[in-house]
């Protein structure tokens, strides 16, 4: 209940999630359970469990700069605050880059250095260094600690407050909702290893097809009854490695049928709707339920997976893959969000399945972890002693940098509209056509892109006009122009090319408008230029921060769940897909109620919203009117000389 205990705090329960609550919070002897978590953004900050469910924004500059705008801080302020909480965060380099290329751990630093930016009196800390390497974990340590020291008052739930407290905090208060102190560990014993089930030369391995190496050269020998643990700072390839054991893309090895893996995020690989179930998907059935009572999860049997605590769910994904057989298995993160009884119990169950003779490697942070079960450790820290992070590829900017993006997104949606709907009076063939081919030549030169990126853009409206050339010309009655072997009339086939005209020239403005025009820019044209409420601008914002993500969760999902379900049938692979189409509107849903939440903590709803870019119409915007206007009179000229 830690994590629960913080989401009242903070208001999130009952206020944006439903629950039953009793009692009272006071703040300065002031009762504010009654109120919403927007109210209280103005004295508290949160960081959450998840630290990417707390991001609202693409750019990490933009991020910093939010928590300050909702807390309306005088604009002419906001860029110094930026810089200098960067700076005190260590997040300096990554100020320019956008939140989605971020690893988990710079994600981690982002989202801290936001809660901290508006200067709160108290800061929730859900698991502040959950994802965090030892030597990252170290330095968020100073900066909790250094906040402290300044005043700042912190309520922290954390599973390793030895890293805290030797970063210099002072634990005024340690609460313990347990029942008790937690259990001793375990001696481990002495592992006899077996035969070799893995022999592995990993050459170059990336995380994407396109992407660069993140491991460049690795032997991997893997015995039966061993556990290897692979180790190092975040970004290091310790999750690339485990993919490509399991034989998954873009740098599958060989002999990855016999690799079962537990992913990260353990919701991901969930195929059915209880966690009885769960642990016989093609596995021995009587196996995974005695697992189950092992790790106290029995009771748990009849529950939905989705359903449970991020560890209960950790547990029960664990569970699943032992009871597949694999030889081997990988884990990614075992003990990530686990207590110090749960990992215990993980511990526990790791050891009997390698007494069993099976070959376990797994990615861990936690050097005790590591340094108390594995037969082998494998460091994948770079060689020039440089942290490795997320490799940074090229800038990519909020508003794309050309003479159409630097125009008024609210003034370019408009012409857009009204074009739009102008081009829907009439099916004047040629004018039409000439207008599509206009605007495509000039998408080019006014958005600096290549024209084959147009074209890969703008192949769904020319699917789209060839459909309705063909539609019309077979089903509309006239004079036929063709009679075998279908009947096309000339009536029909007027009428398609002209629909067609019109479809492919809504389609060009269309691709222009998306090629110059960036999401957060348009959100804050909408608010500050066209005056629409600011939930509804920040709904809209974060649905750009929804879709961002849900293509690398569907990625993983797929990946997850191909690795469950290898060998399995046709028909069992068609129903993997609907799983994996459920899995994603959970994942959405989630995301989509985690990002509410994000937004109302740091202050949405509280009041009026600075900015700290004001934006305004320029020349370049009374040039693109009288250009649209001039070439929209000129279209309605011509068709009413052209057919």
């Amino acid at each position: 209940g830690k994590s629960t205990l913080l989401n009242v705090m903070a208001g999130i329960l009952p206020h944006t999630q439903d629950a039953e609550v009793w009692g009272q919070i006071c703040h300065a002897g002031e009762p504010v359970t009654a109120s919403p978590p927007a109210r209280r953004s103005r004295w508290m900050g949160m960081l959450t469990q998840d630290p990417a469910a707390g991001l609202c924004m693409q750019m990490v500059r933009d991020e910093l700069a939010l928590s300050l705008e909702l807390r309306e801080w005088d604009p002419a302020d906001i860029g110094a605050r930026v810089t200098d909480i960067a700076a005190t965060t260590g997040i300096t380099p990554l100020l320019d880059r956008r939140v989605g290329d971020l690893s988990g751990g710079e994600q981690q630093r982002v989202a801290l250095a936001a809660a901290l930016a508006g200067r709160p009196q108290l800061l929730l800390l859900d698991e502040p260094l959950s994802m965090l390497d030892p030597r990252s974990a170290v330095a968020v340590s100073r900066i909790i600690a250094r906040a402290a020291s300044d005043g700042l008052a912190l309520i922290v739930v954390e599973h390793r407050i030895d890293d805290l407290r030797r970063s210099g905090l002072v634990v005024d208060t340690e609460l313990n909702l347990g029942s008790g102190p937690p259990p001793a560990a375990r001696p481990v014993p002495e592992s006899h290893p077996g035969r070799i089930v893995l022999n592995a030369h990993l050459e170059g391995v990336r995380r994407s097809s396109d992407g660069p190496t993140v491991v460049p050269d690795l032997e991997l020998c893997l015995h039966a009854g061993t556990i290897t643990a692979l180790v190092g700072p975040n970004g290091s390839g310790k999750t690339t490695v485990l993919r490509a054991l399991a034989g998954l893309p873009p740098d599958p090895v060989a002999g990855s049928g016999k690799v079962g893996l537990v992913f990260q995020r353990a919701s991901d690989q969930f195929l059915t709707t209880s966690v009885e179930a769960e642990v016989s998907y093609r596995a021995d059935r009587h196996s995974g339920r005695a697992m189950l009572t092992r790790l106290g999860l029995a009771d748990l049997e009849p529950r939905n997976p989705h359903t449970l605590s991020l560890g209960q769910q950790r547990r029960v994904a664990l569970i699943a893959a032992a009871a597949q057989g694999h030889q081997i298995i990988g884990l990614d993160e075992p003990t990530l969000g686990l207590d110090s009884s749960a990992s215990g119990d993980v511990s526990d169950l790791l050891v009997d399945l390698r007494d069993q003779g099976r070959a376990i490697v797994m990615s861990t942070h936690d050097q005790e972890l590591a340094s108390r079960l594995a037969d082998n450790i494998i460091d994948l820290s770079p060689h020039d002693g440089v942290p490795t992070t997320s490799r940074p590829g090229p800038l990519r900017r909020v508003a794309p940098d050309c003479p159409l993006g630097r125009c008024s997104p609210s003034l370019k949606l408009a012409i857009a509209l009204v074009t739009s709907l102008a081009l829907l009076a009439t099916t004047a063939i040629v004018p039409i056509a000439a207008i599509a081919l206009i605007v495509l030549c000039l998408v080019p030169l006014l958005c600096h892109v290549r024209p084959a990126h147009v074209s890969r853009l703008y192949l769904p409206a020319l699917g789209f006009a060839l459909g309705v050339i063909v539609i019309n010309s077979v089903t509309r009655t006239g004079t036929p122009l063709i009679s075998e072997p279908v009947t096309v009339t000339v009536q029909g086939l007027e009428m398609g090319l002209g629909l067609a005209a019109r479809t492919l020239a809504i389609g060009a403005i269309a691709v222009a408008f998306v090629l110059s025009t960036g999401g957060p820019q348009f959100v804050a044209s909408l608010e500050q230029q066209a005056h629409i409420p600011i939930r509804y601008c920040f709904g809209l914002l974060a649905g750009y921060r929804l879709l961002e993500t849900l293509g690398q969760e569907w990625d993983t999902i797929r990946d997850a769940q191909q690795v469950r379900s290898r060998g399995a049938g046709r028909l069992a692979r068609g129903r993997i897909v609907l799983v994996s189409v459920f899995c994603l509107f959970v994942v959405a849903l989630r995301r989509g109620q985690q990002l509410s939440d994000a937004l109302e903590l740091r202050g949405l709803g509280s009041g009026r919203r600075t900015f700290w870019h004001r934006l305004r119409y320029t020349r370049r915007d009374l040039v693109l009117v009288v250009v649209s206007a001039a070439l929209s009179l000129l279209t309605v000229l011509a068709c009413q000389i052209l057919p």
